[in-house]
């Protein structure tokens, strides 16, 4: 089926897909020191504020659309 080749070139079972292997070419990097490591609390604040902003954006939508559900529903039952 050439379209799966096409559109699904891993899954179209030919061998020379199936026989590649990632080879790891970098070099092993060296263990960093476990402050290097641990997150800063810049970066700390700056995930719990995107984590904010997407649920504020998840809860302005819900409420958009319950506001909306019910705009229809009071047009509806007025006709």
């Amino acid at each position: 089926m050439p379209s799966a080749q096409r559109h699904f070139p891993y899954f179209s079972g030919s061998p020379s897909r199936q026989a590649k292997t990632r080879s790891n070419t970098n070099p092993p990097h060296p263990p960093s020191s476990p402050s290097a490591s641990s997150p800063t609390p810049t970066l700390i604040i700056t995930l719990c504020l995107l984590n904010i902003k997407r649920l504020a954006i998840i809860l302005t939508l819900i409420i958009n659309t319950i506001l909306l559900l019910g705009w229809l529903a009071s047009k509806i039952a007025r006709d």
